[in-house]
């Protein structure tokens, strides 16, 4: 909460506690300890520390792998930060692999027709349409933006990621035509 508040520096400073106290109890391997690293990682990350958020997701990572398995939600979570910190920083290629596997483990373990899933769908496409795979990645943001289409109906409103799907879409048909 407080990365969001504007206050990074504050919350590794919290995460980092909470991290040591965690492990000391639980054990290096305990779901709560990833997720614990995951925070610290966003932390990192909305600091501009992107080698230090790296570490932090590849040990949350490690850890989920081990505890819930490569089938579960928070471990396909968990490859998609892999693959923005890699973005982040210029290393497209291993971006695009983090994206791909989390979008494959999202639809084996969330469905198609989930939230988690269409993100991870549009993460994928980014890095494909910064790849030039421009065929490819208006695929998964037009996949991203039904899906989330599909999810809202009758829900009233709409949900703030569509509009980014769309627009994503828009600017790879525009790529495509040129």
């Amino acid at each position: 909460a407080c990365e969001k508040l504007g206050r990074a520096d504050e919350a590794v400073g919290l995460h980092e506690q909470a991290l040591q106290a965690q492990k000391k109890v639980l054990g290096n391997g305990h779901p709560d300890v990833a997720r614990t690293l995951s925070h610290l990682g966003q932390a990192h990350e909305a600091r501009g520390e992107l080698d230090s958020a790296f570490e932090c997701h590849d040990e949350a990572y490690k850890s989920r792998e081990l505890s819930l398995g490569l089938e579960h939600a928070d471990t396909a979570y968990t490859l998609g930060r892999l693959g923005t910190v890699c973005r982040r920083q210029g290393k497209d290629s291993k971006a695009m692999q983090y994206f791909l596997l989390a979008y494959q483990m999202s639809e084996k373990c969330l469905g198609p027709a989930h939230l988690g899933t269409a993100v991870a769908a549009h993460n994928l496409g980014g890095a494909l349409h910064r790849a030039g795979e421009l065929q490819e990645a208006m695929r998964h943001f037009q996949t991203a933006a039904r899906t989330i289409q599909a999810l809202q109906l009758g829900q009233g409103g709409q949900h703030p990621f569509l509009a980014h799907a769309q627009e994503s879409a828009r600017r790879c048909g525009a790529a495509l035509e040129e």
